[in-house]
């Protein structure tokens, strides 16, 4: 028996964990709609395979059925206007690309049979549920909103310096490649062919003919015509050359982005404000959403009121299989329907996740609600419904699958192995290191009045300060820790407050609850810097509290700040500051207070979780496998490419 109950709580742990749990990831509201209006570019290719092609309407059914963060992602990547932007959200497309293809490649071995009546239906619409409301957020309630014409100038009034044109320039472009590596030969060879262009320019050749035959950018197809260069946009040496030149002039010939450059301005644009009538599409877009948003939680609140719904989850695992848990006037879910559905919830006789269950409930609640408006619409029908539908029974498959294959992994774990296996995974079974962290910062009190260069040639003096500052307390916290460690070793032992360098969660959790309350008492000499402050300086500290290795590590790549926090805290113990290092208009420095290190649990203490990682690894590494496998036999390529921009490393 319990080796049965190690099984089921390590495959639902499993189940949990792997990438095809994608209703338990299904966004809350408010919708992504809401907030980021997304409009198809025409349903673009992004990739083909095997099975076909792969667009960015696909992809962002996908992620938004699969609750991603960012299921306009592909839109993100259109906007972006670094190099490096474009590069980071590129890798990500590719990634939910490779796991669009790995659920394809699942679900061919999965199956859609199902002994439960009425549990397939309903959860091919549970997966639907953000597509629905898509449909009925774009289609029903958008085309209700008007704008005000009055909230149109008001808002234009608030942000009036945002509806205004930029001086620009129109030119023609003659461009050759010239990478930084390349030969000085080469590059004089280049330079000269230039020359002579820019020779025949100046004697009455046509720019366009030239730019035709010579150019090597693609806005040579179109005679070296670019739209027009907003200043404080582009590159300083392409700049420089042209927003002091009248249309008919020629610019030199110059280096800049990627090669060589010559030229000619076609016209010029002054700066302009726009009036409120030229400006009005882009109020209108800035104002939408916030108005979408509001609309959809009134009417939202109005279906709440009358949806007569009942939940009977109370003494869950008590229940007859075949009775209705979850009613409402749009649904009727049995116990045994929602099992099928939602299994990992069920993970013991004696324990529920009454989180993961309170938000599938309110799930389907909520969406059977907004399905019930789209239903009798002429939207039921909308491709990106019936899409969404054809990818849900994927996903049921491929969760069957992923299932299945979890099932077949042996539970069996002999002593040696787990033995082995704590050996060589230590650090996963150990307590996390942490820091307790202020954050002290040292700017000056107004820098609104400063110029860029004052600031630059004062910014020592600031970094001067704020060391003097952490010279100046080395006394108090010298006393502080002394009297800390003394009343420690007396009172706090008879307290029953932990004190040791592990915090042991396990042992005492009133006792460790009182340590926690102690050891975030911030140190008296932190309270007050008026000692300290001038009436151009101000210094401050902020509480970070505790800073634990392995939470950060897990955090997103894009958060590079807690990389670069953890990578200042790496050596430091208590009572030690980091380095100086700016921080925003000044300086600052990390103090940490406690440092807790890394503190190995026991074989003993943790066997029974060692087992549970032996076996998920087993299961993971089928999966990985899998994927592998899945990967080589696709056939996936990745079709699409970045806008060429003229602030790039290329020409355009």
């Amino acid at each position: 028996m319990k080796l049965r109950l190690l099984l089921c709580g390590i495959l639902m742990t499993a189940l949990l964990n792997a990438p095809f749990a994608a209703h338990e990831r299904v966004a809350r509201y408010p919708h992504p709609y809401t907030e980021h209006k997304y409009d198809p570019r025409g349903d673009v290719e992004l990739a083909r395979c095997n099975g076909g092609a792969i667009t960015d309407l696909d992809l962002y059914i996908f992620l938004q059925m699969t609750g991603h963060k960012k299921p306009h992602i592909y839109d993100l990547y259109m906007e972006a206007k670094r190099p490096k932007d474009k590069v980071k959200i590129s890798k990500e497309i590719q990634r939910q690309l490779r796991q669009y293809v790995r659920f394809q490649g699942m679900a061919a071995e999965g199956g859609l049979n199902v002994d439960v009546p009425g549990a397939l239906d309903l959860y091919r619409r549970y997966l639907t549920y953000p597509i629905i409301e898509w449909v009925w957020l774009s289609e029903i309630l958008l085309p209700q909103i008007q704008i005000d014409p009055a909230d149109r100038a008001n808002y234009y009034e608030q942000h009036r310096e945002d509806y205004t044109t930029d001086e620009s320039v129109q030119v023609r472009m003659i461009f050759r490649k010239a990478g930084e590596d390349i030969s000085r030969e080469k590059e004089d060879e280049i330079h000269s062919a230039m020359q002579a262009l820019h020779q025949q320019l100046t004697e009455g050749g046509d720019f366009a003919a030239l730019a035709r035959e010579h150019s090597e950018s693609p806005s040579a197809a179109n005679g070296g015509l670019l739209p027009p260069l907003e200043k404080g946009r582009y590159a300083f040496t392409i700049e420089e050359a042209i927003f002091n030149l009248q249309p008919g002039d020629l610019t030199p010939v110059f280096r800049g982005p990627g090669g060589f450059y010559i030229m000619q301005v076609v016209d010029r644009f002054p700066y302009r404000e726009l009036s409120v009538s030229e400006a009005q599409e882009d109020i209108d877009e800035e104002l939408t959403p916030a108005a979408l948003s509001a609309f959809h939680d009134l009417r939202f609140r109005q279906m709440t009121r009358v949806r007569d719904s009942l939940t009977e989850t109370g003494r869950f695992h008590q229940r007859p299989m075949d009775q209705t848990i979850i009613w409402s006037r749009a649904v009727q879910v049995t116990l045994r329907q929602f099992l099928y559905m939602f299994p990992e919830i069920y993970q013991s006789p004696v324990k529920m996740d009454r989180k993961a269950l309170n938000r599938a409930v309110y799930r389907l609640h909520d969406g059977e609600m907004i399905t019930e408006q789209v239903r009798e619409t002429p939207y039921i029908a909308d491709p990106r419904i019936t899409r969404a539908k054809e990818l849900a029974d994927t996903l049921i498959r491929a969760n069957n699958a992923y299932r299945s294959m979890a099932l077949q992994i042996s539970p069996s774990v002999d002593e040696q192995e787990a033995q082995d296996f704590y050996d060589d995974n230590r650090d996963d079974f150990s307590s996390n290191e942490q820091w307790r962290v202020f954050l002290i910062t040292c700017a000056p009190r107004d820098v609104s009045g400063m110029a860029p260069q004052e600031f630059v040639t004062r910014s020592g003096e600031y970094r001067q300060a704020l060391i003097s500052l952490t010279s100046g307390i080395a006394p108090d916290i010298a006393n502080y820790n002394q009297q800390r460690a003394a009343w420690e070793e007396s009172e706090g032992r008879k307290r029953g407050i932990m004190l040791t360098s592990a915090i042991d969660y396990g042992t005492s959790p009133v006792a460790f609850l009182r340590f926690q309350r102690y050891a975030m008492t911030a140190p008296p000499f932190f309270s007050d810097f008026d000692r300290y402050n001038t009436e151009e300086l101000a210094f401050n500290a902020q509480d970070l509290g505790f800073i634990e290795r392995e939470a950060s590590d897990e955090k997103d790549d894009d958060d590079d700040s807690s990389k670069e926090l953890l990578k200042r805290l790496r050596d430091l113990k208590d009572g030690d500051f980091s380095k100086v290092f700016e921080h925003g208009p000044g300086y600052a420095v990390y103090y940490v207070d406690r440092h807790i290190p890394q503190i190995e649990t026991p074989y003993e203490r943790a066997r029974l979780d060692v087992r549970k990682a032996v076996i998920n690894k087993r299961i993971k590494d089928a999966i990985q496998q899998k994927h592998e496998a899945i990967d080589a036999a696709s056939g996936l390529e990745y079709i699409f490419d970045p806008e060429p921009r003229l602030n790039d490393e290329t020409d355009e």
